[in-house]
């Protein structure tokens, strides 16, 4: 048996082809892999089945963080282009970036966006990114016109305007702070949510804004040594409320609600109110205090994402669920298929 803390334990190969680059139309049409863990099969559905696939008295809990268009292009004085990717506001007019090409980008280089908006290189950060500082602060507004949703590297093509400003957001997404979408919620649409408000599933939102930390490889070759990078959570006192009366299985849709629940929960499964920063890293041996389900996509191989759900799955079942789903050609990350594990 493997040994489950070893990083080489959550590496697998998957064919290319099956990294989707775009998203299935309509949203609810993704194929479905359910697997439940006290029997251990696993069925096929598609999400737009979903309503009957669960009980009457079930929740599911959504992260309802909108993601910023925070992948920049500008140009130096030189006329050189260059990319920049937001990551976290300092202050409205701070922030730290990625930067590429990063040896282009010293501290005093600036790099012009629009006519109205420039960003001045303040620092080099210890993680190699940069401090830049803008000439006006930056809204979400303001980025609608000046950038591009980030999509992730393993899409490989150019961000389409007409496609990924919509498909790359949930519908119901409220609030914006991400620089990455919660993808498992990518798959609701409106006519979904009328579905299970018919059959007696609640819907509840908590706030996670995803950074770019989340879907970053493990680098360390013992799991238990990997260090989650900070994100912000928020419970409301009404989420939390609602929460607690969830009479059913408590289900997260997506790894970032399952982190803000299990961050925010007791260890008796109470939630209160909060809002806090959380690095929480859940892998095998983690008892879980409330979420009894997860609907979630299919992860990058050695992510903490991929960890998480060995830990709740099993990790030999979360094997031959992921073996499975590459038999049966189910398409792979964020613009993918989904799991449904109860």
């Amino acid at each position: 048996m493997k040994d489950l803390f070893s990083l080489d334990a959550y590496d697998y190969e998957l064919p290319q082809e099956l990294i989707a680059q775009y998203p299935i139309e309509p949203r609810d049409h993704a194929r479905l892999l359910i697997v439940n863990r006290k029997s251990g099969r696993i069925e096929e559905a598609r999400v737009y089945e979903l309503a009957s696939l669960l009980q009457s008295g079930d929740g599911l809990i959504f992260n309802n963080t909108r993601v910023l268009h925070a992948r920049l292009y500008g140009h130096l004085i030189s006329g050189k282009r260059v990319e920049i990717l937001l990551i976290k506001s300092i202050e409205p007019t701070v922030w730290q970036v990625l930067a590429k090409p990063a040896r282009d980008l010293s501290p005093g280089t600036v790099v012009q966006f629009s006519e109205a908006v420039q960003g001045t290189v303040q620092a080099i950060s210890e993680s190699g990114g940069r401090i830049m500082q803008f000439s006006q602060e930056i809204t979400p507004e303001l980025l609608q016109g000046i950038g591009t949703v980030p999509l992730p590297p393993y899409i490989r093509r150019e961000p389409n305007i007409d496609i990924d400003a919509e498909r790359y957001q949930t519908v119901y997404g409220s609030e914006y702070g991400s620089v990455a979408a919660p993808t498992a919620g990518l798959h609701f649409t409106h006519d979904l949510f009328n579905k299970l408000h018919d059959a007696g599933i609640a819907q509840h939102m908590v706030t996670l804004h995803v950074g770019t930390g989340t879907f970053l490889p493990i680098r360390t070759e013992d799991v238990r040594e990997h260090h989650m990078h900070t994100e912000l959570v928020e419970v409301t006192k009404e989420s939390a409320q609602a929460l607690n009366a969830i009479s059913g299985r408590r289900i997260a849709v997506g790894t970032t609600s399952c982190r803000v629940l299990e961050s925010v929960a007791q260890t008796c499964g109470t939630i209160f109110p909060q809002n806090k920063e959380t690095d929480l890293f859940i892998y095998p041996g983690y008892q879980f205090k409330y979420i009894d389900a997860l609907f979630t996509n299919f992860h990058t191989p050695r992510s903490s994402l991929l960890v998480l759900v060995a830990a709740l799955m099993g990790y030999e079942l979360m094997q031959e669920a992921y073996r499975k789903a590459i038999e049966k050609k189910f398409r792979f990350f964020s613009y993918g298929d989904a799991m449904l594990i109860l």
